[in-house]
């Protein structure tokens, strides 16, 4: 149920941190069995006339961790339907929010510049702008980080990978933890040092960059869903390796009612002045939660579950690791006995 005008009052005088100015708290999500309660790419499926399937001839041209440009074929594909950009724009229009996602955004919509709201996502531009804007929710967001998408001159979809990088974790066209990294270090060179970082997702694609969050950040991971799994092998495995405070989440109303809580706790603290850096311990990450997971299958509510389509085929062939990296993984492993496999090299 969305709270009443006389509700979102309080909860604005609560804060008391909705006044113009420099953002505090960097609020970032993911997209797809987040924001929606859908996987978008299962979704357009529903797009082409008759059967919705796509061949399999279609699906065995999927590479191991080349998701995206398996993507781009299935846009062709549709594309050869028949299926035009503005077919595709209404499916996406019709996926439903998540529970409690429209009171969660109209919510944080309330707190003027206390909240700097990005989105992290490896579907779409074209998917997430059309169902952000069509729920009401697009101008919320500062910016929306996700492969680009727009329609082609010959009426087909486009899809371009977001990136390059090197981690061994991720799906070549993102890693979640450089795209989060780089947006820090770009606020940061505009002057601009978030006091918390607050991060909610579902996916194990969601997992990596949760070493970037520190002890006074939080972590809402969508209870039962891969990175909630993920967080907790990691935990069970090494109790100490999050550093960041986890709120597992089943309505977004539960994020909610906990940001609502962090501003009321914050209201009589002055914000920290702007100025120097992230500390190394956010620049570098935190290694260690990426490490200690170990290679047991994932299972939620009896069955086996990886999360959304992209993610259930996630299988990644070995990327080289950075140099950093290659450190940051030495400084955390000593005393373990053998290294898991990425995170992503689990099939239900």
């Amino acid at each position: 149920m969305l709270a009443t005008q006389a509700d979102q009052g309080q909860e604005l005088q609560e804060g008391g941190m909705a006044a113009q100015g420099t953002p505090r708290f960097l609020l970032t999500f993911d997209f797809d069995e987040t924001i929606v309660d859908e996987n978008s790419d299962d979704s357009i499926v529903r797009a082409p006339p008759g059967p919705a399937a796509t061949p399999e001839s279609l699906r065995a041209t999927y590479r191991e961790g080349y998701y995206n440009e398996h993507m781009q074929r299935v846009f062709k594909y549709l594309g050869e339907q028949g299926v035009r950009p503005r077919d595709l724009r209404s499916v996406y229009e019709a996926i439903p929010l998540s529970s409690g996602m429209s009171d969660l955004l109209q919510f944080v919509a309330k707190q003027g510049s206390c909240f700097e709201v990005i989105l992290i996502s490896d579907a779409n531009t074209f998917g997430v702008e059309s169902a952000l804007r069509a729920a009401g929710h697009n101008g919320l967001f500062s910016r929306i980080l996700s492969n680009p998408s727009e329609p082609h001159v010959r009426g087909l979809l486009s899809l371009r990978p977001f990136h390059t990088h090197s981690c061994a974790r991720c799906p070549a066209n993102m890693c979640k933890h450089k795209v989060l990294s780089d947006y820090l270090r770009e606020r940061a060179r505009d002057g601009v040092h978030f006091e918390r970082l607050f991060y909610v997702g579902d996916g194990a694609n969601d997992f990596c960059p949760m070493g970037l969050l520190a002890a006074a950040d939080v972590a809402f991971p969508r209870r039962g869903y891969p990175i909630h799994c993920l967080i907790q092998e990691a935990q069970k495995a090494e109790p100490c390796s999050s550093r960041a405070h986890v709120v597992p989440w089943e309505s977004a109303v539960d994020v909610r009612l906990h940001l609502q809580q962090v501003l009321k706790t914050c209201r009589e603290q002055p914000p920290p002045k702007q100025g120097g850096g992230p500390g190394p311990e956010r620049a570098r990450g935190n290694s260690r939660l990426l490490v200690v997971v170990r290679g047991s299958a994932l299972t939620t509510r009896g069955k086996a579950h990886l999360g959304p389509l992209k993610e259930r085929l996630h299988v990644l062939a070995p990327q080289p690791a950075s140099s950093m990296q290659q450190e940051e993984t030495k400084d955390f492993t000593k005393g373990v006995s053998a290294l898991p496999p990425p995170i992503w090299n689990r099939k239900p």
